[in-house]
């Protein structure tokens, strides 16, 4: 395993680690969501910006293991069961050797769901507060992988049917009544590989077409499925589910094609904190008929930056996404001010970041933020872990083959 990210300072800094042998591969390549995060109804709401947050927001999230019947189809990735195999492992080093590596099984998914609550508590300056329950009873669907995988052809329905089935199987041992809804995002963590990534642009063809695309379901998509009167999966207890990320055991894969076979190595951190950004509310912020970037590495929400680093280390959100969520109150700066000091937002204590919005007009605005990958001219120290090696990294400046790989 390779996960449990951290920074000593800023949410937006990339590790170089030796164990990322294929950075420099896939550099080359030009990597770009095959899908929205959002889709129907769910990305054309109108977008309100929530009211700033005084104190601080508590989010539960609740993660289910599902994995489904055993498939020889190579045009899915796997065989529709976790991979529980030690097939990246290197016994001489006691290490594995590549991003994310199996074995897929619960305490990998709880390293995942920490790195998710160090990112947003850092990211928001502590006004996000996430707790998780992670239930590693395996889940087994009643059909192959390739019937809850919508074809381009088709609708997303399909991922109604996962939603429904993995809830179903799910209420026989979950006691979900100690549970408030309104704040919870559920969490279907399935085998496989993501198709999250445009491999027909690459490739020229789409050689696993029936692995599942890593979205978000909202109500309004449920209602989409199922009808308007539908009001979510009601469990045994009486509660409500009505949302669900749905993600992928990893992003790894292994291709083979007739010049042999090729690795796309990524990790999952930026599909699953993008994820929980659309939970939260947030848009997608990128060409979601194309998957062309809009905002790029700057933001959360864009297609590009769910794979920066190897999709490892997922850049903090935008000034517009920190304002939109309610995590900053920008200062309002109108014609005639100017020699203006502006902090930067990137200091460790947790204090509200200084965003200046600057209007244009009674309409458009820029938004101004101080970032700075090292703020206190001390370098940076990345913490990661690999099997049993908690490993610690210094970068002591922003250097060439450092965290400035960006």
């Amino acid at each position: 395993m390779f996960l449990k990210f951290f920074s000593s300072v800023s949410i937006s800094i990339f590790l170089f680690s030796n164990i990322l042998f294929s950075q420099d591969r896939q550099d080359k390549l030009d990597l770009k969501l095959s899908h929205p995060l959002k889709f129907g109804m769910e990305n054309s709401q109108s977008y309100i910006p929530k009211s700033f947050i005084q104190g601080s927001d508590s989010f539960k999230v609740v993660a289910i293991l599902v994995q489904f019947q055993e498939d020889t189809d190579n045009r899915s990735s796997g065989n529709g069961k976790f991979d529980l195999s030690n097939k990246f492992f290197n016994p001489s080093t006691g290490r594995d050797t590549v991003v994310d590596a199996p074995p897929y099984d619960s305490s990998y998914f709880a390293d995942h769901l920490t790195f998710l609550n160090n990112y947003y508590t850092k990211a928001s300056k502590g006004k996000i507060n996430l707790s998780f329950d992670l239930y590693g009873n395996v889940i087994t669907l009643p059909q192959k992988m390739e019937a809850y995988s919508p074809q381009r052809n088709e609708n997303n329905a399909k991922l109604g049917n996962l939603f429904t089935e993995a809830w179903q199987l799910a209420d026989a041992f979950i006691d979900f009544s100690s549970y408030d809804t309104s704040n919870t995002a559920f969490v279907i963590f399935h085998a496989g590989v993501g198709r999250d990534v445009d491999l027909t642009s690459i490739f020229g063809f789409d050689p696993t077409p029936f692995d599942i695309p890593s979205v978000y379901l909202g109500l309004r998509n449920l209602k989409e499925f199922f009808g308007n009167n539908y009001n979510g999966y009601q469990t045994n207890d009486g509660k409500f589910i009505r949302n669900s990320l749905i993600i992928p055991s990893t992003e790894l894969r292994e291709l083979s094609l007739s010049s042999g076979t090729f690795l796309v190595e990524l990790g999952m951190n930026g599909i699953l904190t993008a994820s929980f950004g659309s939970y939260l509310g947030l848009p997608d912020l990128f060409n979601t008929s194309n998957g062309k970037t809009a905002i790029g590495r700057f933001g959360l929400m864009d297609g590009q930056s769910l794979f920066s680093y190897n999709g490892i280390f997922p850049p903090e959100p935008s000034a517009w996404e920190k304002i939109f969520l309610g995590w900053v109150q920008p200062v309002n700066i109108t014609s005639g001010v100017s020699n203006i000091n502006i902090p930067t937002s990137s200091k460790v204590n947790f204090r509200d970041s200084t965003i200046y919005k600057v209007f244009i007009n009674s309409k458009e605005y820029f938004l101004i933020e101080n970032r700075n990958r090292d703020p206190e001219n001390d370098g940076q120290t990345i913490y990661s872990r690999n099997r049993t090696f908690n490993d610690e990294t210094t970068f002591p400046g922003d250097v060439e083959n450092g965290f400035f790989l960006f």
